[in-house]
């Protein structure tokens, strides 16, 4: 379905209240180049779930992006959590 640039479709099949299917969702926001729509799914499976992967993955995120004070700031809220 990414390949044929049905993100509508996609988008229904990721909604999901399980954390890794939310970095999986943020994942695919990023890679169709929706930064900050990437960003906010992010923000909300950090807040909604305080797992520490989740965390990472947003970090690591920040950092392909090249937004390493953003990187930093997700490793150190992590952190707290573990």
């Amino acid at each position: 379905m990414e390949r044929e640039n049905d993100h509508d479709a996609i988008r229904k099949i990721i909604k999901s209240d399980h954390w890794r299917i939310q970095i999986e969702g943020a994942l695919f926001e990023g890679r169709i180049g929706e930064v900050e729509a990437a960003r906010k799914k992010f923000k909300e499976a950090c807040v909604n779930t305080g797992n520490g992967p989740v965390y990472l993955e947003a970090s690591r995120y920040e950092e392909r992006e090249g937004n390493l004070e953003e990187a930093v700031n997700q490793c150190e809220e992590g952190l707290d959590y573990n």
